[in-house]
């Protein structure tokens, strides 16, 4: 219980045994997913129990890759599923599963809001279907700006470690375009840098949300678009 709660605020890293010495039953594919969630697993190796780079010999990772995963699956064990994950591809090898799930994965299943004037108002709720939540501070944005590059950045007071795996967080929305602001249109976008001021503008380091909006760069932000 202990390591548990502790899980959702650290990193968590985690190996196999070596091929030939872990018991397979153990270690399938579905057993492997319930340990990841409950602990929120951010990365795993794929060294051990991998005949790729594991002495040859066949193990669970090998396993994972041959075991079909299924929407229908994965509620009959009563694992929680992100139905968008398998539109393309309704079926996938655990393994696919697994390295598409390890960390976090965010995506915005609501969005809303509009300009009155020069105030904005608008929410954006944001689901994490990964198996852990953002470990380091990311506080998030509200940015209104142009396509000629003008950007206002409003605090909304949400840090992103509050996105809990397989939880919806409705993030509030607002912010008002100073007087001598350029002309528009403007577009509001949510915006998730690290809260470092030495990388904050620095792309590599934002989030993309995965899923219902659109990805721009403006300034060293990544600005996911509200539509």
């Amino acid at each position: 219980d202990e390591l548990t709660a502790g899980s959702a605020h650290f990193p968590v890293d985690g190996e196999l045994f070596w091929s030939g010495e872990v018991d397979l039953l153990m270690s399938n594919a579905l057993a492997a997913v319930t340990r990841f969630i409950k602990h929120h697993y951010t990365t795993f190796s794929v060294h051990h129990s991998n005949s790729e780079l594991d002495r040859g010999a066949y193990g669970a990772i090998d396993a994972w890759k041959k075991t079909p995963f299924t929407a229908s699956l994965l509620k009959a064990q009563n694992l929680p599923v992100d139905e968008k994950y398998f539109e393309k591809n309704p079926v996938i090898s655990g393994y696919e599963y697994i390295r598409d799930h390890l960390g976090y994965r965010l995506e915005a299943t609501r969005a809303e809001g509009g300009f009155t004037g020069k105030e904005y108002q608008g929410k954006i709720v944001v689901r994490n279907v990964g198996f852990s939540r953002p470990v380091n501070p990311r506080p998030t944005y509200l940015v209104l700006y142009n396509k000629k590059g003008a950007a206002y950045e409003f605090p909304t007071g949400t840090d992103a470690r509050s996105f809990e795996p397989w939880e919806e967080v409705e993030v509030k929305l607002a912010g008002k375009l100073p007087d001598n602001a350029p002309a528009g249109p403007y577009f509001a976008a949510l915006w998730l840098p690290d809260e470092e001021e030495s990388i904050k503008y620095r792309p590599e380091y934002a989030i993309t949300l995965a899923e219902g909006t659109q990805r721009e760069v403006l300034g060293g932000r990544v600005l996911n678009r509200i539509e």
